[in-house]
């Protein structure tokens, strides 16, 4: 039969086992975890271990033999996935850092555009967004303008014949107010006097009541 699993701890281990449990910050699985270390370490067997902690054994034991194997580390849980590549975050981080340095107004669909012309990177807006928060890029409020996305002779030319435009509808209104002519005011007869009706103002007779 194969002895017990148990977390064998060195002095500096349970120090630091110790400091972590104190810790405000420390997330709650691994609080769990360093609380099963410490508990195995003081003799508690791993079925012990999932009842008290509300787990299941295989959890216990997986966490036993990673702690044997990598230390302190095994109280932190690692995140799912691949780990990330710092080399291709880093070359990302640059070819950003290129185009922000250049004078002109960015968004990110724009620099998601130009890191795929010009860098050959392919990253959506939203992950470009992620990528400018890590680098701390602070974003500032400008005036609604395509200034950047306009032809300049398409500009001067349709600038032209606006102009025109607004020059022709001033001369129209200019005519058609200086011709018109004021109303001739016509003549106001004085009112006819007629006969005026009398009105008695006396207090109304009243007829007395037949059975009075």
């Amino acid at each position: 039969m194969s002895a017990p699993l148990h977390a064998s701890l060195t002095p500096d281990q349970r120090q630091a086992l110790r400091t972590l449990r104190r810790d405000p910050e420390l997330r709650p699985r691994a609080r769990l975890r360093v609380e099963c270390l410490l508990l195995s370490a003081g003799g508690m067997k791993v079925p012990q271990l999932a009842v008290h902690l509300d787990c299941c054994e295989a959890t216990v034991r997986t966490l036993l033999h990673r702690f044997a194997e990598e230390g302190l580390e095994a109280v932190h849980p690692q995140p799912p996935g691949f780990p990330p590549d710092w080399a291709h975050r880093q070359r990302i981080e640059e070819a950003l850092d290129r185009l922000l340095r250049q004078p002109r107004t960015w968004t990110v669909t724009t620099l998601s555009e130009a890191l795929a012309a010009v860098e050959d990177i392919h990253l959506k807006p939203r992950t470009v967004r992620f990528y400018l928060k890590r680098m701390g890029a602070q974003w500032r409020r400008t005036h609604a303008s395509v200034r950047h996305r306009q032809d300049p002779e398409l500009a001067a030319a349709a600038g032209t014949t606006l102009a025109g435009l607004k020059k022709s509808a001033r001369t129209r209104s200019w005519t058609s107010s200086s011709s018109m002519k004021p109303a001739s005011a016509l003549p106001c007869r004085p009112p006819t006097p007629g006969p005026r009706r009398a009105c008695d103002r006396s207090s109304p007779t009243r007829t007395p009541r037949a059975d009075a």
